[in-house]
């Protein structure tokens, strides 16, 4: 959340944020029989005395009280009673929209597509890959980015003729012979020249799509 928090900054004026604060009892839901002094050694240990200090110092620096951004918090309860009040149906970012107290009252169809991110990750972490016995029958790993692009990244192709000639928009997958794979929303479209590709989006680790129908607050 910080990660995302920090990016969003670079481009928004994100003034203040809003949690939907959850609290979950695990250790009782492992044993139903724990009481007192046993919290303090179960899984938790540790935790509850963070979370002591940071309400005790109000998630501030104890030395210069410097904490970033306002941030409220809220319960789950009043996120459902707000988002059923508004007559807000149940998705994600319906529910982000309606966590605090500053939640708005009135609300207006603007017609806006929010942003759906999902983490991909970064390729694989194998080196090698082992035979049955547990020794290397590949050799490690070698350059994966060639003529300027590398596995994952969004491009556009534009093939001018032949039988592949088209637009197509997707996640690439290089090659060394410079001849690559682009994945679209309709199917994977082999051998596209890196010459008909222009670079969209460098690979991140996240996957990025346009959800449905938001709602905006009433201004």
């Amino acid at each position: 959340m910080l990660t995302w928090v920090a990016r969003l900054r670079r481009f928004a004026p994100i003034g203040a944020i809003s949690v939907e604060l959850a609290r979950f009892d695990t250790q009782r839901l492992q044993d139903p029989t724990i009481s007192d002094i046993e919290y303090q050694q179960g899984e938790l240990a540790g935790f509850e005395l963070r979370e002591y200090l940071l309400i005790k110092w109000n998630h501030t620096c104890a030395y210069c009280s410097i904490s970033g951004v306002p941030v409220e918090v809220g319960t789950g309860g009043r996120t459902k009673y707000q988002r059923m009040r508004a007559g807000l149906p149940k998705t994600h970012f319906f529910d982000a929209a309606c966590v605090g107290a500053s939640t708005p009252q009135r609300w207006r169809v603007r017609h806006v597509r929010p942003l759906l991110i999902q983490a991909m990750g970064w390729q694989c972490r194998q080196m090698t890959l082992m035979d049955k016995y547990g020794f290397p029958r590949t050799r490690a790993k070698q350059q994966s980015r060639v003529k300027g692009f590398r596995t994952g990244d969004l491009i556009r192709a534009v093939v001018p003729s032949g039988k592949k000639a088209g637009r197509y928009t997707g996640r690439v997958a290089v090659h060394a012979s410079g001849s690559f794979n682009v994945t679209t929303g309709h199917g994977t479209i082999q051998g596209i020249s890196h010459r008909h590709s222009h670079l969209l989006h460098q690979q991140d680790g996240y996957t990025y799509a346009k959800g449905g129908v938001a709602l905006l607050p009433n201004s």
